[in-house]
């Protein structure tokens, strides 16, 4: 028996492919291997896995795509017209055509550019323009530092010219010194897009080599900038960090600065949550700029294994490398997981009747650990920035059991939630991208604002903040999802692409715990503050250049943005 549900299920299920039901053959697209391992940072054994579920020994022309939200995967549409008859009288006559949008497949064939991107080798883009003296600054990434000591003391080594040391650099240190090499070349260049991995002779990118895990040795991946000198693992075609992700971290940034004044004698401890992290681009733009000034706890949730891996292998560029064995050692750490679960826990603990929610968590004891640990902490600050788009997502119900249900109570249904299947996903609001990376990131495939909402209150602490960005359209959700789940707005930061625009984009909206009666916390927000709306943020002019007011988030970021305001003006 088959259902319309708005999200995929809860439970192990939601993490059997980075965008269940987003194929238009399941079946076949779920037997394959999508995307990155999901647990683990290196990427030696990840260099033959693609961005699109394929046949066919990778032939273009048999992608997999998503259902095509025109036909709604038919193929066909009907088309109305009017027809006059000899007696001048008009009737309406319905005729079945081919699809224009699909060409009558049913399904949407992947753009070229993220096709194109599978025969590309990696890149390392080059710095941004910037003024003459402008300098990145915040704390410099590590593997910068890194860069800078290895090729110095090589520097000295090839000045000794000593034989013995030509000897010992032929071992993998040799991959790993030129890929060191390309990073100072593509940060020393700035009229030029990037440097391909391939253009320094020697570098080997086999799955054997000595590969370091930030280094974009898989086909159309970029080390791109982020912030000051930190970079961002992403892959051409597929999802990359925008505008919203830029000011969501700048507000959470700024807000928890104003509340949270540092201390230089004794830095305040800060607990720091990532709903949905994708690939990390919000969670290490907040830990930029709070790393040196707080005593910082960073976690991020993602349920995509891709973006998980990207997020992991980019923090090891800008943090270090990351224990794995034992993650509480990590300063900031991203669990493989559906943040939804965090929601269920509460409800198990509140409610112990529900036996066949506990069920939907998913399957793994070390996640399920790792989750509890979430569960158990309070956060002083969380964000989010979920996606925009609603899908309806068909399931059905499986006549078998799960694999899980051994492991379940004597009392638990064996009709679970784990057993349904998403077997298509079909999106109802614009068309559903071809990336099946960026299709869950943009598209409500694991819960809108709503889920946010509810899963940042279970771990919020009364005190702390929860920044989080959503489509204008959805602004009434938003309040609403607040309101369901006990939080209070205090202030929302409209946000524009355009001045001469008259519809915001997007908002960014803050939240408190609502207080209990009878409480008195003078730190609550929600006692004493009333809605702030600020005014509308720009990001450009009639022109096409940055506006002041966002220029000046960019320069706070540490991304070069002046030389904009100063070309204009002159």
């Amino acid at each position: 028996m088959s259902k319309v549900e708005r999200f995929v299920p809860t439970g192990s299920y939601s993490l059997s492919s980075d965008a269940p039901g987003w194929s238009s053959t399941p079946d076949e697209a779920s037997s394959k291997k999508i995307g990155h391992k999901d647990d683990q940072l290196n990427n030696k054994n990840t260099n033959n896995d693609n961005i699109l579920p394929d046949n066919d020994n990778n032939n273009d022309n048999n992608k997999v795509g998503p259902t095509c939200w025109k036909c709604k995967g038919k193929g066909t549409l009907i088309r109305k017209r009017k027809q006059e008859n000899n007696r001048k009288k008009i009737k309406l006559m319905t005729e079945t055509v081919s699809c224009t949008v699909c060409n009558g497949n049913g399904s949407l064939m992947p753009k070229d550019k993220e096709v194109q991107s599978l025969h590309q080798p990696g890149m390392i883009t080059s710095s941004r323009k910037c003024p003459n003296g402008w300098k990145p600054y915040g704390p410099v990434a590590h593997s910068i530092v890194q860069m800078n000591n290895i090729l110095t003391i090589s520097k000295d080594e090839n000045d000794n010219n000593d034989d013995d040391n030509k000897n010992a650099s032929e071992d993998g240190t040799k991959n790993t010194m030129r890929q060191f090499e390309l990073l100072q070349k593509a940060s020393q260049s700035y009229n030029i897009v990037g440097i391909a991995v391939d253009s320094i002779k020697g570098i080997v990118l086999d799955s054997s080599s000595s590969c370091l895990p930030w280094f974009p040795s898989n086909p159309g991946e970029q080390l791109c900038n982020l912030v000051g000198s930190w970079r961002i693992l992403q892959r051409v075609g597929s999802h990359r960090w925008t505008t919203d992700d830029l000011v969501t971290a700048f507000v959470a940034m700024s807000e928890t600065m104003h509340r949270l004044t540092p201390s230089k004698e004794k830095r305040k401890t800060l607990n720091y949550l990532d709903l949905g992290c994708g690939n990390g681009s919000v969670l290490q733009m907040v830990c930029w700029a709070l790393l040196d000034k707080f005593d910082l706890c960073a976690i991020g949730m993602e349920a995509r294994s891709e973006a998980v891996s990207l997020a992991r292998r980019s923090l090891s560029f800008n943090i270090g490398p990351q224990c794995e064995e034992n993650e509480e050692e990590n300063r900031v750490s991203i669990i493989h997981c559906d943040f939804r679960d965090l929601i269920h826990h509460y409800d198990n603990d509140d409610n112990n009747d529900e036996k066949n929610n506990s069920r939907s968590i998913s399957s793994s004891s070390s996640r399920d650990d790792r989750i509890t640990k979430v569960h158990d902490k309070k956060f002083d600050l969380i964000t989010g920035t979920p996606p925009y788009f609603q899908v309806d997502f068909t399931t059905t119900t499986t006549a078998s059991l799960s694999t899980q249900q051994n492991d379940a109570d004597d009392n638990t249904d064996a009709t679970s939630l784990l057993n349904r299947v998403v077997s298509s996903a079909v999106i109802n609001q614009g068309g559903m991208p071809t990336s099946i990376q960026s299709a869950p990131a943009r598209c409500e495939f694991r819960g809108g604002v709503e889920a946010y909402c509810a899963a940042a209150s279970k771990v919020l602490s009364d005190s702390g903040i929860f920044v989080v960005c959503e489509n204008w359209l959805n602004n009434r959700r938003v309040y609403e999802g607040a309101e369901k789940s006990g939080l209070h707005i205090f202030k929302v930061i409209p946000v524009k692409g355009k001045t001469t625009r008259k519809e915001n984009l997007f908002g960014v909206y803050l939240m408190q715990k609502k207080m209990k009666e009878g409480l008195n916390n003078n730190n609550n927000a929600s006692n004493t503050d009333s809605l702030s709306v600020s005014p509308a943020l720009s990001v450009r002019d009639e022109n096409g250049r940055w506006t002041k007011e966002y220029a000046a988030i960019l320069e706070k970021m540490s991304i070069p943005a002046r030389h904009e305001i100063t070309q204009t003006s002159s």
